[in-house]
């Protein structure tokens, strides 16, 4: 539970801070200082001054180190959130028998007795001190 709620954050995290490089990428002439190359694709040092000037508003300890690491794991986690889940052979994803069974029957009534239940509600929805609840 708490690995999901750390991909989520990450997710978050790597948005904003995705567009931010991305952009960064773009002004970036091809002579930029590198801060790092994450899966071929640069990171640049301006990008992470950026981020640590901004980040150090709020703590003052703040090292560059910490947000080159943090821009990395955030990189990391983000390029194996978008890659699908491995598939087990011989595994689908059904609902249980009794489910289908019982959405098949649920079709059914509603199909030959949906017009006389309807009609049926309504009498009694407008019937005279009905206090009744719908589920």
């Amino acid at each position: 539970m708490a690995a999901r709620r750390f991909l989520r954050l990450a997710a978050c995290v790597a948005a904003p801070a995705a567009l931010f490089a991305a952009a960064a990428a773009a002004a970036a002439p091809a002579s930029a200082a590198l801060a790092a190359r994450i899966d071929g694709e640069p990171v640049y040092a301006a990008t992470v001054d950026t981020l640590w000037q901004q980040r150090r508003a709020s703590q003052p300890t703040l090292t560059r180190r910490a947000v080159l690491d943090e821009v990395i794991e955030v990189r990391l986690l983000s390029a194996r959130a978008n890659v699908a889940a491995p598939k087990t052979p011989g595994t689908t994803v059904a609902f249980a028998p009794e489910v289908v069974v019982e959405e098949r029957l649920v079709a059914a009534l509603h199909e030959a007795y949906g017009k006389d239940i309807e009609a049926a509600i309504k009498r009694q929805d407008a019937a005279p001190g009905f206090a009744g609840a719908r589920v």
